[in-house]
């Protein structure tokens, strides 16, 4: 594992700056040179205010649950109707996925 150097005072001062203006942690990554695990490790170490993850929540699914990702009262869920025969989703949500609509099939 490679030890990074550590972090001057002028290095914090322009983290917690870029930080708070709210740069992404890629953005700052770049101009300081520094690792993402780097940027993050030190924002937390250093009390900076914690990000939401980039990545899209999925919410945890019982076995054989239709994972297909839906809106319900303005929150993204999980459809969680049971799976079409040893499929991926349930019979709505599989058509939907996997068979192409008379539309589609035209362009």
């Amino acid at each position: 594992m490679k030890r990074e150097t550590p972090w001057t005072a002028e290095e914090v001062a322009e983290l917690t700056r870029r930080w708070g203006a709210g740069q992404s942690v890629r953005t700052i990554r770049k101009a300081m040179g520094r690792s993402a695990g780097s940027i993050t490790g030190k924002a937390a170490r250093i009390g900076l205010e914690a990000r939401p993850s980039p990545i899209a929540f999925v919410p945890r699914m019982r076995a054989g649950a239709c994972p297909f990702p839906t809106i319900r009262d303005g929150t993204p869920v999980a459809c969680g109707k049971p799976l079409a025969w040893a499929g991926d989703y349930c019979p709505e949500h599989h058509v939907a996925a996997y068979c192409r609509s008379e539309s589609r099939a035209e362009t």
